[in-house]
């Protein structure tokens, strides 16, 4: 059975798959996925020694919980248990200031494209249960169960 962040993640999974969203990188709660693979925003000023290891230079890494395309829109969704005030500014900064980091990232990585922040749309997964609040920014995907996900916006 599954609990928490593992629930979330896989509801999410399922929900953007039936709305005719591509999944492209993932990463499961605990850091296992057998059918994504991840993908590493870095800050390329951080590791300059063109390290084989990402894992050495982890400062300013970000990995999301899960991205997805749809048309030309790339959707990157963190999600815990609870709503995350956190989690959305770490996704305005990859959106925002980091935008460059992405788009590298997406290239190198998954040999996707995009030229602009607007192709990117960031989301917040969590519980049904859990206290929130809209951000006018953010899509939010309220898990009920595995079957049953609000999607807000």
């Amino acid at each position: 059975m599954l609990h928490g962040e593992d629930l979330i993640h896989v509801a999410i999974r399922r929900f953007l798959t039936k709305s005719k969203w591509t999944l492209l990188a993932g990463q499961y709660p605990g850091g296992s996925d057998n059918h994504l693979s991840r993908l590493y925003i870095r800050d390329p000023t951080v590791a300059r020694d063109q390290s084989p290891d990402p894992r050495r230079h982890s400062r300013e890494t970000f990995i999301p919980d899960l991205v997805a395309i749809k048309d030309d829109t790339i959707l990157l969704v963190e999600m815990k248990p609870t709503f995350s005030v956190s989690d959305a500014e770490k996704l305005r900064k990859i959106r925002g200031p980091r935008f460059a980091d992405l788009k590298r990232a997406l290239h190198e990585q998954l040999g996707i494209e995009i030229d602009k922040p607007d192709q990117v749309q960031c989301g917040l997964g969590f519980s049904y249960d859990s206290p929130f609040f809209h951000l006018a920014d953010m899509r939010l995907f309220r898990v009920e169960s595995l079957e049953i996900v609000h999607e807000e916006q």
